[in-house]
């Protein structure tokens, strides 16, 4: 959550990059500016400052604005039932941009790669894909070993390829609990701290009763 000056702030910093590509708005549609931060209170790394024109059930026309190193998170637009959904494009008016899909070619362009790899990790996490998650999660650690959620992902990625032994034991390939503890030793307190823990606790070896 923002505070209202931090929201004035920021449209006045759209408002004059908007200037910048030669964009020119009323007064009206200032007070419609919008900034988004998606709730994670990390307006500068991951936000969208949005202006309307239209915005229908069908289609939309809006100038999104983003600042340097600001990455717009992956979200859709499904078709649910008989509700159909929206398609999207968008054209860079000013500036450069990076659209990321599963993969690792553009990264190591990004101005900030280990939150390229990040990005790439994350998709390939959400989609299923855990031994490329994992990889890509290697190549964020290797530019930034101090990113905590890399090591969150990665860890969770490993833990989610473990299989079961004859024994019904959980097994899960090596580096696992390695990433899982380095998250609590960078981000003890973190978002995912509890989730972390839980893992650990899932494979710690179970003490067997002592037969009679």
């Amino acid at each position: 959550m923002i505070t209202k000056q931090q929201y004035e702030s920021v449209v006045e910093r759209s408002v004059r990059m908007l200037e910048r590509a030669g964009i020119v708005i009323t007064p009206e549609e200032r007070t419609r500016l919008e900034v988004a931060d998606f709730g994670l209170g990390e307006l500068e790394k991951t936000g969208l400052e949005i202006l309307t024109y239209v915005n229908t059930e069908r289609a939309c026309a809006k100038e999104l604005i983003m600042f340097p190193h600001q990455t717009c998170p992956e979200h859709w637009h499904p078709t649910v039932g008989s509700k159909l959904g929206k398609e999207e494009t968008f054209r860079c008016r000013w500036g450069t941009v990076y659209l990321y899909v599963p993969g690792s070619e553009a990264a190591p362009l990004s101005a900030i790669p280990a939150v390229a790899y990040f990005n790439v990790c994350a998709v390939e996490y959400n989609m299923g894909k855990m031994s490329e998650a994992a990889a890509a999660c290697d190549k964020a650690i290797t530019v930034d070993p101090n990113k905590a959620d890399a090591y969150f992902i990665k860890g969770s990625a490993l833990y989610g390829n473990g299989t079961i032994d004859k024994n019904g034991t959980y097994t899960v390939p090596p580096g696992t609990i390695e990433a899982l503890n380095k998250y609590l030793k960078l981000a003890p307190t973190g978002g995912h701290a509890a989730d972390v823990q839980a893992m650990l606790d899932a494979l710690k070896p179970v003490a067997k009763p002592k037969a009679k």
